[in-house]
């Protein structure tokens, strides 16, 4: 495997800096809010290294070092690797795609949004993200006649997370049929207010947000998620990872590419009876964790390093 010599650029500064002190081998150089002397800072980097290749995650950021390249004649790479769904993000501006020689997709969906955009299939590779490998088990609760949900994100009625959709799915059922455990913080007197509207005679639980969700979690059966939109929806790896499987709305970019008939089911977005449907047949024991577990073996950070040098390297 060819080795890089890498440095990172945090262009707009950084809030928490305890993840960059695991980066030993990597140069890491910090920005400012101030967004005049971030520019400056960029242009400086240009000017003061002869790098090969820029990664940018900003399309703002690969639209300028388009223009520093041109007006000094400088001759490096410049590659996008946008972690959102393009035509969802209001940070991602489509048109500034043109100004990227290569591109880095998360997930087959934003692979064709950039091809929507006029991209060449050839200047385009899925790299998606990485995840660890967990030795823990979230296993359901033989004692439970019901079947146990878990939900972690923000708390969101409506927009991005949809648990509107959720809810009117769950109202479909028998009562009592499900728990619904949610760990998450935000819109949650909004969801409460429209469970006791709606008359929803299932049992939910309100864990807030915690930085260590899957630690709190002992007894599961299923994880959902019911989004509009997604990039590349990494708390559905991080649930497989614990062998614990999916339920997902089958939104643009991210599911199709981890979701498969080994570790759970996708839904049509916006169907709350085909939902209902599937967590109303659900069976924890058509699914054997080692099994859920493997499934996404090529997410696992040892494969993913390897993909990531070859598609850097792509011609």
């Amino acid at each position: 495997m060819k080795k890089f010599d890498i440095s990172l650029f945090l262009m707009g500064g950084v809030d928490d800096r305890g993840w960059l002190q695991n980066l030993t081998k990597c140069n890491v150089k910090i920005g400012t809010r101030n967004k005049v002397v971030s520019v400056l800072s960029l242009v400086k980097l240009i000017l003061e290294n002869k790098y090969q290749k820029f990664i940018f995650l900003s399309t703002k950021q690969m639209r300028l070092a388009f223009e520093v390249r041109r007006f000094l004649r400088h001759k490096f790479e410049i590659i996008s690797w946008i972690h959102f769904s393009i035509f969802h993000e209001k940070t991602v501006r489509p048109k500034y795609f043109k100004y990227a020689d290569k591109n880095l997709a998360i997930s087959s969906g934003i692979k064709r949004q950039l091809i929507q955009l006029g991209i060449a299939e050839s200047k385009i590779r899925v790299i998606f993200n990485p995840i660890k490998r967990q030795h823990q088990i979230i296993k359901s609760n033989q004692e439970l006649k019901c079947t146990q949900i878990g939900y972690v994100g923000r708390i969101m009625f409506e927009g991005q997370k949809n648990i509107k959709e959720l809810l009117d799915a769950v109202k479909l059922l028998s009562p009592r049929a499900i728990e619904i455990h949610f760990f998450g913080s935000g819109e949650v007197e909004i969801c409460k207010r429209y469970i006791e509207e709606q008359n929803i005679q299932q049992d939910f639980y309100w864990h807030g947000w915690t930085s260590k969700p899957w630690k709190k979690m002992k007894n599961l059966d299923v994880l959902i998620q019911t989004s509009k939109f997604e990039g590349f929806p990494m708390v559905l790896l991080e649930s497989l990872s614990y062998g614990l499987p999916i339920i997902a709305a089958n939104c643009p970019t991210g599911p199709e590419d981890i979701i498969s008939k080994e570790n759970g089911y996708l839904y049509s977005l916006g169907n709350t009876e085909e939902l209902a449907s599937i967590i109303d047949n659900y069976d924890r024991k058509r699914f054997d964790p080692k099994c859920v577990k493997e499934s996404i073996s090529k997410f696992y950070i040892d494969n993913y390093i390897k993909e990531l040098c070859n598609a850097i390297e792509m011609g």
